[in-house]
């Protein structure tokens, strides 16, 4: 619901500063957490000026507040990009903070900052995640009765 709301703010005349030079915007939500996060970054042309921390600001206000009236409480992000240039707003900001609740071990927390790789499936990673763990408690530490004895690091390359 998010994507109407914000055609329709940026089809506003006041939101011009947002949109001249606009080439897209992406979006990176969240699904475990309470509430909800989206980043909403917005990327500019070669030869356009990106969109500064004011505007975001004022943007990620008014899309918040209407995914609200719509039932749908969300910590709205707002970052804008172009040749050598990012604003964020709030400041600094340009990640969402994903929580996944795993059987077996609790939550797992991944910091998914903007432009890097992050699973687009967080339901496949939990299931990978419970099935390593397995894997580690049962195979791996078999020798010492599923004592843990190993660390898990999780990269993707």
């Amino acid at each position: 619901q998010a994507l109407p709301l914000l055609a329709e703010i940026l089809g506003q005349p006041d939101a011009a500063t947002l949109s001249s030079g606009l080439r897209c915007v992406k979006l990176h939500g969240t699904l475990g957490n309470s509430p909800l996060q989206l980043l909403v970054c917005f990327v500019y042309g070669p030869d356009a000026k990106a969109a500064e921390e004011a505007d975001l600001e004022l943007l990620r206000r008014s899309l918040a507040s209407r995914l609200s009236s719509h039932g749908l409480p969300v910590e709205v992000l707002a970052m804008s990009q172009a040749k050598g240039v990012q604003h964020c707003a709030p400041a600094g900001r340009d990640y969402v903070d994903e929580v996944l609740s795993m059987h077996g071990r609790g939550p797992l927390r991944y910091r998914q900052p903007f432009g890097q790789f992050s699973n687009p499936n967080p339901h496949i990673a939990v299931a990978t995640a419970e099935w390593l763990l397995d894997v580690v408690r049962t195979d791996v530490n078999a020798s010492g009765a599923g004592a843990p004895t190993t660390d898990l690091l999780e990269l993707y390359c």
